[in-house]
């Protein structure tokens, strides 16, 4: 149903993780556009991947040992997405 290709594994089990991971990317990346289009995002979808590649985070260690997440700056299209898509309370979850 799916064309999925070109798929670089001899191994049935392989096969079958990778197109999982195909088909869940889809369904993760469809519902992120559908997320932006709910908010009236007036960037294209490729522009969407082009400016969610480019937010960078970066780990650091404070004085007491405890980690913290940082972000790099950011132009306009990139902090209209990280709000948009609370990516902040989303990062904070993330157990380290």
């Amino acid at each position: 149903m799916i064309v999925i290709k070109p798929i670089f594994c001899r191994d049935d089990g392989h096969i079958k993780v990778h197109i999982f991971l195909c088909v869940t990317g889809l369904v993760f990346y469809r519902y992120l556009m559908w997320k932006l289009k709910k908010q009236n995002e007036t960037l294209s979808e490729t522009k969407v991947i082009e400016e969610l590649e480019k937010i960078r985070v970066t780990l650091v260690k404070k004085d007491d040992g405890t980690p913290k997440l940082k972000f790099e700056e950011m132009d306009l299209d990139q902090m209209r997405l990280f709000s948009t898509l609370d990516l902040e309370s989303v990062l904070k979850e993330v157990n380290f």
